[in-house]
């Protein structure tokens, strides 16, 4: 149209020359900066990697799924939660997998399934899993050495509640002791895909998503890094 024509001509005018920035040079200031956000011990930091997915938290666990495949080609079926994110469904399409649902206080344990599990909140619902049913997941991964992803949409919000009497720190520090730190205990390689903002108005931006992936061998590590 006219108008469309019109506006594209102005923009066109008012812009200036520009460069592509790749984000390669920061990539592992961005890691450090992320782990630290997450308050994951030092001692862990070099057995992470991370990736920058564009599209936010959806892109970090989208990603996070087409690793996996690479990894583990006896993946057949992503496991899921009820009631949880529904969109969780048409990514398995996209990535030509079967989906099955679990009792949302249930442990997903089968070598052809890849378990997604809310690291926080459920998107839902906001039910937030007990300590004792986290360590129960993270020993079943780690008996079988399989992959997981926890999909962490809601870093600390299931203590937002303390904020009035504890600091920022303090509340992180509690999210990643219960969402966390069972699987680094146990030995579980696992990707985590982190939203950046729940500052929704940002989005017009395009922010990416944050995934970082654990490989707790050095074995694992090299392949990742390959």
């Amino acid at each position: 149209t006219r108008t469309l024509l019109d506006y594209t001509a102005a923009e066109l005018k008012q812009s200036t020359l520009g460069k592509y920035m790749n984000s390669n040079a920061l990539m592992e200031e961005v890691k450090i900066a992320t782990l630290k956000w997450q308050r994951i011990p030092e001692e862990y930091w070099g057995n992470f990697k991370l990736a920058l997915p564009s599209d936010a938290g959806t892109g970090a666990v989208k990603t996070a799924l087409e690793m996996a495949l690479v990894l583990n080609d006896r993946l057949t079926t992503l496991g899921l939660e009820e009631l949880g994110w529904p969109a969780y469904k048409a990514m398995a399409k996209l990535c030509r997998l079967d989906w099955q649902e679990f009792p949302i206080e249930s442990v997903i344990d089968d070598d052809s399934i890849f378990p997604i599990y809310q690291a926080g909140p459920m998107n839902t619902t906001g039910f937030v899993q007990a300590p004792d049913m986290v360590e129960e997941r993270a020993k079943a991964a780690a008996a079988k050495n399989t992959w997981v992803l926890l999909d962490r949409a809601y870093p600390g919000f299931e203590f937002a509640r303390l904020l009035h009497a504890e600091s920022y720190d303090a509340v992180m520090r509690k999210s990643y002791e219960l969402q966390i730190k069972p699987f680094l205990d146990q030995g579980v390689p696992f990707f985590l895909a982190i939203g950046p903002t729940k500052a929704f108005v940002t989005f017009a931006l395009r922010p990416c998503g944050l995934l970082l992936v654990y490989f707790p061998g050095s074995s694992q590590l090299q392949e990742g890094t390959t």
